[in-house]
């Protein structure tokens, strides 16, 4: 087979395996779209503005909160409390949704024995 009739052989074989006409164009606009769709609000989803953080969130601040009083030697409750006055709330799970990585921060650069002493 000459190498012309080789070209043409593959070219004629990707057309048959491609969808043509305005019509599959379309279907992959809808599908990207719909695709995007589904990422914006999955994303918007993670940014809502609900007034308390969600189970993760609060499992996460739960686990520093545990983690600084452990390394601290102090009790669960003397770090928490700290916190919820950092936030101005009588509960962790009053924290604002939004303040999640003010939380994870302050936790993290916490030094409870320079506020305590």
């Amino acid at each position: 087979m000459s190498r012309t009739q080789n070209t043409n052989s593959s070219n004629s074989s990707s057309n048959d395996n491609k969808e043509s006409g305005p019509s599959a164009s379309a279907s992959k606009e809808d599908s990207f779209h719909s695709a995007i769709k589904a990422l914006h609000a999955e994303q918007e989803g993670l940014r809502s503005d609900e007034p308390s953080l969600n189970g993760l969130e609060l499992s996460s601040v739960r686990a520093l909160i545990d983690y600084v009083a452990y390394t601290h030697k102090l009790n669960e409750v003397v770090i928490c409390s700290l916190v919820e006055d950092y936030f101005g709330t009588d509960d962790i799970q009053k924290i604002h949704r939004n303040d999640f990585d003010k939380a994870v921060a302050y936790l993290v650069d916490l030094n409870p024995r320079a506020i305590i002493n």
